[in-house]
Formats: structure tokens, sequence, C-alpha cells
């Protein structure tokens, strides 16, 4: 097997990672990314290794909003139509924000 690079990627919210993608900076320093990356390692926290969901790493953030927007807009239109509604759908967007947020 052969080895793989990997490179740093640092986010703004100050975790680490390793990934074996890079954007070349305009410094010339290669910093990893997520986009299309096959092998993503995380270096802070609870250090874990991720095989092809680097993708959904990626999109997290903006998929964590979508859940929040789409339980907000179930919330008000269950509370202004008196609509008892599929119970299961708030239980899993209830659990994956939760997921996302501890």
């Amino acid at each position: 097997m052969n080895p793989i690079k990997l490179y740093h990627h640092k986010t703004s919210g100050g975790a680490e990672y390793l990934s074996n993608k890079f954007v070349t900076c305009p410094n010339g320093e290669k910093e990893g990314i997520f986009e299309e990356a096959e092998y993503v390692v995380r270096l802070d926290g609870q250090p874990e290794l991720m095989f092809g969901n680097a993708k959904l790493i990626a999109a997290a953030p903006d998929l964590l909003a979508a859940c929040q927007m789409a339980l907000s807009a179930l919330n008000i239109i269950r509370d202004e139509y008196k609509i008892c509604g599929d119970i299961q759908l708030w239980n899993t967007l209830e659990s994956a924000i939760k997921k996302a947020t501890e």
C-alpha cells in the first residue's frame, strides 16, 4: 500500500483536521480541504478517521441550518393549523440537531 499524503486544515472555530485534498494558498503552502477528500482525520477533541464522508462533513453546517429551519417551520405549521404531523419526522429532526450540537 502506498502512503497517503495528508494536509493540515484548521477551521475558523479552531477544529483541526488532516485531509488528502488541498488548495495552494497565496503564500505557497498547501492547506487541507474537505471537498472531494477521500480521507479526513480530525485531530482535536475526539480524534476520528473518516472515509468517503468528507463531502458530508463540508456540508454539515448547511445541513444543520436546514434541519433547524425545517423543524421551526414544521412547529409553526403544527401550532398554527393544529396539525398532528408525522411524529417520527419531528423526532428525526430533533435527534439530528441534538447530535450535531452536543
